[in-house]
């Protein structure tokens, strides 16, 4: 009887392993799969989180404008001892609009109303704010110390403009002693990802006037 050759078991411990270089090229793999995840996972995360500042940046400036809107209908009108209730004042930073709103309005937390002024103040980085001061009616809001209350109320924004009609044309100065604006037109241009965003309104005030 022919005997059977024995199995060479070196051979077989080396068919049922991996080598060396199978090791390598699994952790390689491997490697590269996990990074893709984790620049995925990244980008992903940042892009949420931009995203996210961004709607709130958007809502601020939008409540902003929809207070400002109301106040200005709300503004009070002509009075003997008021020469300007609505100032404009036509300014500009960089070449960008920073006009200056000035009046008295009903719609306020003092009592009997209180002046409003938005202005633009500039940061030392060169970043723009739009500013509101609150003071008393008929008061001197341009004082430096006159303001009961001053806030930022938008950060980072372009350009500020505010345009008054009358009749058929828009101006950018509005100091008529008598006769309010028929319409105001308010342009807040705000800074988003890289990209300015403008937000607009048209309102006008209602004192005085039938509805």
């Amino acid at each position: 009887m022919r005997q059977r050759p024995r199995p060479d078991r070196a051979a077989q411990g080396r068919s049922a392993g991996f080598t060396l270089i199978e090791v390598l090229i699994a952790v390689f793999l491997l490697t590269v799969i996990l990074g893709a995840v984790y620049t995925a996972f990244f980008v992903i995360h940042d892009a949420a989180t931009t995203t996210g500042d961004m709607v709130v940046r958007l809502q601020e400036a939008r409540a902003t404008m929809d207070l400002m809107r109301r106040e200005i209908e709300a503004a009070m009108p002509q009075k003997d001892n008021i020469v300007h209730p609505i100032d404009i004042k036509d300014r500009d930073v960089f070449g960008n609009p920073a006009s200056v709103l000035t009046f008295d309005t009903f719609a306020s937390p003092l009592p009997g109303g209180a002046r409003i002024m938005y202005s633009v103040s500039e940061a030392e980085d060169g970043t723009l704010s739009l500013l509101k001061r609150i003071g008393r009616v008929g008061q001197d809001m341009e004082l430096p110390g006159e303001a009961a209350a001053e806030v930022e109320a938008v950060d980072d924004i372009v350009s500020f403009l505010v345009e008054a009609r009358l009749r058929d044309k828009w101006e950018r100065t509005w100091r008529e002693a008598r006769t309010p604006p028929e319409e105001i037109r308010v342009t807040l241009t705000v800074m988003l990802h890289g990209a300015e965003v403008p937000l607009v309104f048209t309102t006008r005030p209602y004192a005085g006037k039938s509805l």
